[in-house]
């Protein structure tokens, strides 16, 4: 389980216990109307261009400007999901937009590593100092003001870790081309080499390293319009393995103890969320296609083909009721390495419940239902805390969510219930309630108690995902 979003958790806990850029743009006096603005006011940039601004609220330089309060709301959550500032206000005074923003540290050192374990859950049922791995992301964001980010990775101990990534948006309000671009290289001495009775196996092959893995990967996304776009995904990952871990799995990456996979993703993807990291209306949906080509060192090759789709839905009841939704689903055609058939509980995508568990197969379909309701949405001044005035306020929510889990896995074209993996062939489900906590409008924690069908009650901390 990585922890390099800690701080989370710390300024998440911690808030329950100046040169101004100005920008003015000429006032332009034909045909004035009730809700058209003719001056723009920008406080507090530094280093952010005003097109970056700009480009959030869809202004070409050209007045009168429409503007309304719905409008308003829309642009502070927009600019407030771009991680640059630690707060943000709009305000329309008379025939004037005032944007009010604090502007974050833009280089950080996120402390990354973990255990060697998938969760903090399964590390703390068997808490080792030894299985420990740390390190760190150096991230240097809002690079030339226009928000690109550079990421250096530096991760030692148990498992070892290089790497370098490059990002930046589309230059436009609704057009134009966004992207990333990173390399990785990694080493570990303990991987996850097989699944029994629903559970990792652990092999460990110190001082020997269990596997090696070079990788690439390009992104890039064709904006459409605000909400829609065309993405194309690249990647190349080159996988050897000690000879240990095929005598423990012979199917691990195939059969052979080299690996390498090239694989192609295109997909249509829609975003009308009106927050990134904790929304509460709008809806998000990605519909993808993957061709993967795999070659052995004994030169055995395999084409896998999958499709995959997610459907997340918001809705606002009223002023402190919403409810979230998410559907969601993939399958695998073709043969299957052991890498390629997992499916729940490995990474973001699990029923809560089953923190414990993993599933293998060929596919599967996820829903996820929460009801929310907002306990706290305020600006607290935490003056007295050890940094800059550029977090001397915190835009700090709050919500308590009852929610409902039901997830299953396909195998249509394989079994998976040899060694004793039962949930292969199992209808999930759990019910459970949580505490959503968002700061500095992007440092998300969620600490989940559910409880699944096999009568387990299970709590959890998480910094990803609202639902």
């Amino acid at each position: 389980m990585k922890f390099k979003h800690l701080k989370y958790l710390i300024l998440s806990l911690f808030s329950f216990a100046s040169v101004e850029a100005k920008a003015i743009v000429p006032q332009n006096q034909k045909h004035l109307v009730h809700d058209s603005v003719h001056f723009i006011l920008i406080e507090g940039l530094k280093r952010t261009q005003l097109k970056t601004v700009y480009r959030e609220i869809n202004f070409n330089g050209e007045f009168p400007f429409f503007v309304n309060d719905s409008l308003l709301n829309r642009w502070e959550k927009r600019l407030s999901s771009l991680n640059l500032f630690t707060d943000v206000e709009l305000r329309k005074i008379s025939d004037s937009l005032i944007i009010l923003v604090t502007e974050e540290f833009y280089f950080w050192i996120n402390p990354e590593g973990g255990f060697a374990d998938r969760n903090f859950r399964n590390w703390l049922s068997d808490p080792k100092l030894d299985r420990l791995y740390l390190g760190g992301d150096f991230i240097f964001y809002n690079l030339f003001g226009l928000n690109h980010t550079l990421t250096f990775t530096m991760v030692g101990g148990f498992n070892q870790q290089l790497g370098i990534g490059y990002e930046w948006p589309n230059n436009k309000f609704g057009d134009g081309w966004l992207g990333k671009i990173e390399f990785n290289y990694a080493r570990n001495r303990e991987i996850w080499a097989s699944t029994k009775d629903n559970r990792v196996l652990y092999l460990k092959t110190e001082p020997n390293y269990a596997q090696e893995i070079y990788s690439g990967a390009l992104k890039m996304t064709k904006k459409i319009s605000y909400e829609k776009g065309l993405e194309f995904n690249y990647t190349f990952d080159q996988f050897s393995i000690d000879k240990s871990v095929l005598n423990f799995n012979s199917n691990y990456i195939g059969g052979s103890n080299k690996l390498s996979l090239n694989s192609l993703n295109i997909g249509y993807i829609y975003d009308s969320r009106d927050q990134k990291h904790y929304p509460v209306s709008g809806s998000e949906f990605r519909l993808f296609g993957e061709l993967q080509y795999s070659v052995s060192n004994s030169n055995q090759q395999n084409l896998l083909k999958t499709i995959m789709s997610k459907w997340r839905n918001f809705i606002p009841l009223n002023r402190l009721y919403s409810i979230g939704t998410v559907i969601q689903g993939q399958y695998k055609f073709g043969n299957l390495n052991y890498l390629q058939s997992r499916q729940l509980g490995y990474t973001n995508d699990y029923i809560r419940g089953y923190e414990l568990y993993v599933i293998d197969g060929n596919g599967f379909i996820l829903s996820k239902v929460s009801l929310r309701r907002e306990i706290m949405n305020k600006k607290l001044n935490v003056k007295s805390l050890p940094w800059s005035k550029n977090y001397s306020k915190m835009p700090l929510q709050s919500w308590i969510t009852f929610f409902c889990d039901y997830a299953r896995v396909l195998n249509f074209s394989q079994n998976q219930v040899e060694n004793g993996n039962t949930l292969a062939q199992t209808n999930l489900n759990s019910l459970g309630i949580s505490l959503d906590i968002l700061a500095y409008y992007d440092l998300l924690s969620r600490f989940d108690i559910a409880r699944n069908r096999l009568g387990q009650w299970i709590f959890n901390i998480s910094f990803k995902h609202a639902i």
